[in-house]
C-alpha cells in the first residue's frame, strides 16, 4: 500500500501546480478540469477504486482550483486551444 501512495501524491501535486494554464478564468478552469480528470483517473485506478468516479471527482476539483487561481500568481502562458 505504501508504494502506491507516493506516485499518486506526486501526480496530485504536479497537477495542482499546473492547473492554472491560461489567461482567463475560463481557460484556467478548462485546463484544470482536464488535468484533474487525468489525475483522478490514474489515482482511482491505482488504488483499485472506480476510475470513472476518480475522473469525475478530479475534473470537478481541477476545474474549481483552476477557476479560483489568479493569473498574476501562476501563469504558464497561452493554452493550446487559443
Amino acid at each position: 500500500m505504501k508504494s502506491s501512495i507516493k506516485p499518486i501524491l506526486c501526480l496530485g501535486i504536479m497537477s495542482l501546480m499546473i492547473t492554472s494554464c491560461g489567461h482567463t478564468q475560463a481557460d484556467r478552469a478548462i485546463s484544470g478540469a482536464g488535468l484533474g480528470a487525468a489525475t483522478g483517473l490514474v489515482a482511482g485506478a491505482a488504488v483499485g477504486g472506480a476510475a470513472g468516479t476518480g475522473m469525475l471527482v478530479g475534473a470537478g476539483v481541477g476545474a474549481a482550483l483552476g477557476g479560483l487561481s489568479d493569473e498574476s500568481k501562476i501563469n504558464l502562458g497561452r493554452p493550446w486551444w487559443r
